[in-house]
């Protein structure tokens, strides 16, 4: 197996992509000159879905089903669980 030693990826306009940091952490570029931490930065499920008539996933991140439990209440199951049950639910119409 082969080992790939890194600190920096960068374009080859000269801006940095992609760097890691001695604790593990690993930043990537995101829109504009934001950068996001791999770790703690990553949506881990999304969903989009129709709820009128019958309920059906149109697109989707780490969700198997969904479910429809009336006028603004609906359900999603994950494929994989978060790591505990304290995490944070975002929701537009």
């Amino acid at each position: 197996m082969s080992t790939l030693v890194v600190e920096t990826i960068k374009h080859t306009n000269d801006t940095t992509l992609f760097a890691s940091d001695t604790s593990g952490q690993l930043t990537v570029q995101g829109e504009g000159s934001a950068t996001t931490n791999l770790q703690q930065g990553i949506a881990k499920v999304w969903s989009r879905h129709t709820s009128s008539g019958t309920a059906a996933l149109t697109d989707n991140f780490n969700v198997t089903s969904f479910s429809d439990g009336g006028t603004g209440i609906g359900q999603i199951t994950y494929s994989s669980n978060m790591n505990n049950a304290d995490y944070n639910c975002t929701a537009s119409c």
